[in-house]
């Protein structure tokens, strides 16, 4: 798999992961209201808290899961193709940088 397509992967995972909010599926789920239609109207924790209680720290739990999962999946699969040297573009023997030759390219005169 190129490393292109495992960095978009990355990405769309990560923004489809954003885009689900907890406190809008328990508020419907546990009490059968919409999270939108009290306090100020915003989906987070503190309005969460403000209207159902304690509850809000299961919510507040599981949107870090949620993270925490994306990053755990792909962290991996980034790390190898950052630093086993399958990167988008190969530097050449007089672009060597070190460590990041993919993200930093020094030439031995000087940056760029």
């Amino acid at each position: 798999m190129s490393d292109f397509i495992i960095f978009a992967l990355a990405a769309v995972c990560g923004y489809l992961a954003g885009s689900i909010n907890p406190a809008v599926i328990a508020s419907k789920l546990f009490y059968k209201r919409d999270i939108r239609d009290l306090g100020s109207g915003n989906p987070g924790f503190t309005n969460f808290k403000r209207n159902f209680g304690n509850t809000a720290y299961l919510v507040m739990a599981v949107d870090f899961c949620k993270a925490a999962l994306v990053v755990s999946v792909f962290a991996p699969l980034l790390s190898y193709c950052l630093f086993s040297g399958l990167c988008l573009s190969q530097p050449s023997a007089e672009h060597s940088s070190g460590s990041l030759p993919c993200l930093f390219s020094v030439r031995k005169s000087g940056l760029f």
